[in-house]
């Protein structure tokens, strides 16, 4: 009784006035939000529309880069009169954000709240966003929450990047984390003694959802399942997971040790909240805000079903507009209806960043998962790391509980080669792979332009 009074307490009282503070208007837009996912195709695409219009319209207006962009190719806003016609305008990516930082912004920077990726593929980007665009991404969030029966004051654990000493600023987030129900571990230190102690963390905390890593709830479900551990959680609803790819794998020991569903998210801060599977294993793309295409390397949307680089508008972005953004990210879109009944467009595959992809002899392009396949055949390597040089050159780094004899190690070479050819493989032992700075984890990096 008194959890379920904390809980209340939070979600009319704490959080709705957080917002109301901030400045957002969270819960109106998570009402409009709870009766589109219902709409019909017709209703939904007239919705959008007027919401593209009202968008660009502003861009056009207020934004010097934009007003330039248009005038250049000759176009109006009438112009564009499907979410199919925004391809008449061209790409947006990092390079242009760094550059034309001022003459994006619709408003002056110092009345936008300053963002930054968290630059695991390079340099970090810095970009800026409105109050609509934070009350959308929050909106869309919590209505995916619910898909799971968890919301705003349910018991949340996080396992993410923790800092390791605390500033001032980090223990007022403590303390306002404490006060919403949500308790913080850290994504680092995946040692044996570390993981008893995220264990024993979990098994106090009693959380009814988890946002993690993929690979940190992963060692800590493999810790364990290899030491016999049974995690008793019996009111966790969803473990939601993000940044990383989730291998199936992963999937299958995290929800065995958990009995709770992994549910992947799809998204980013600087192209927002993209897509969430939904109940039924489907991934939903957030389209009330964003418009999602696919396209190839020479930037032609592809047929529906074909894998391309994921590029993204995002309608809420009126401070600092993102239209046509290069998220880096491979994917396919699929339109057909979900049994879960919710309209919204689905993402068939998430295959993993562009740089995610090795590159063969011949400069084909080979899917990650070669690799989860390759190294997962071993049973005594516990962690791997591949990086490829410019000139297409193959490190691996793996962490393994015994020393790999040449036998081991040559199968491994002999597998990448059957994939790669004539590119050169080598291995090498360590004793540990530090995550990003950010805490995540990148399993394959290929530096190959």
């Amino acid at each position: 009784m008194l959890d379920g009074m904390k809980k209340q307490i939070v979600r009319r009282i704490l959080f709705p006035l957080q917002e109301k503070v901030k400045g957002h208007n969270t819960h109106s837009v998570l009402h409009e939000l709870e009766q589109s996912q219902w709409l019909n195709t017709a209703n939904f695409e007239a919705r959008q529309q007027k919401r593209l219009n009202a968008f660009l319209s502003h861009a056009v207006k207020e934004s010097a880069y934009y007003q330039n962009v248009f005038n250049s190719l000759g176009l109006t806003v009438n112009d564009i009169k499907s979410a199919k016609d925004i391809a008449r305008l061209p790409f947006l990516d990092k390079a242009i954000i760094r550059e034309h930082t001022e003459q994006i912004a619709t408003r002056p920077l110092n009345e936008l709240s300053v963002n930054r990726t968290g630059g695991s593929s390079g340099e970090p980007l810095v970009f800026y966003t409105s109050n609509e665009r934070t009350s959308h991404d929050i909106a869309a969030r919590m209505r995916a929450n619910r898909w799971f029966g968890v919301d705003v004051g349910s018991k949340e654990l996080v396992v993410w990047g923790a800092p390791h000493e605390l500033n001032s600023q980090d223990r007022i987030k403590l303390l306002r984390d404490n006060l919403f129900r949500s308790k913080l571990i850290s994504a680092f230190n995946m040692n044996d003694t570390d993981l008893k102690a995220k264990v024993v963390d979990i098994q106090n905390y009693q959380p009814e959802m988890i946002f993690a890593y993929p690979s940190a709830i992963y060692n800590i479900a493999n810790y364990c399942q290899t030491h016999n551990i049974r995690l008793d959680v019996p009111h966790l609803k969803a473990i939601f997971v993000t940044s990383e790819m989730l291998f199936e794998d992963q999937r299958n020991v995290i929800e065995r040790v958990f009995s709770a569903p992994v549910v992947n998210e799809y998204g980013g801060r600087d192209g927002g909240f993209i897509a969430r599977e939904c109940p039924e294993g489907n991934f939903h793309i957030n389209a009330d805000d964003i418009i999602v295409e696919i396209v190839d390397e020479a930037g032609n949307t592809v047929s529906e079903g074909e894998s391309g680089e994921v590029v993204v508008t995002h309608l809420q972005s009126f401070g600092f507009p993102f239209i046509r953004y290069k998220m880096g990210d491979v994917a396919s879109i699929s339109r057909e209806r979900c049994a879960c009944g919710r309209n919204l467009p689905v993402i068939k595959h998430l295959e993993g960043r562009l740089n995610d992809f090795l590159i063969g002899a011949d400069n084909r392009k080979v899917h990650p998962n070669v690799a989860n396949y390759i190294i997962r055949l071993n049973a005594n390597i516990t962690q791997y790391k591949v990086v490829q040089s410019a000139n297409k050159q193959v490190e691996v780094f793996v962490v393994a509980k015994l020393k790999l004899d040449e036998a081991a190690k040559g199968k491994i070479i002999n597998d990448f080669t059957d994939r790669l050819e004539d590119v050169g493989i080598t291995i090498t032992q360590v004793d540990n792979i530090a995550p990003e700075k950010s805490g995540k984890r990148r399993y394959i990096i290929s530096n190959v332009e």
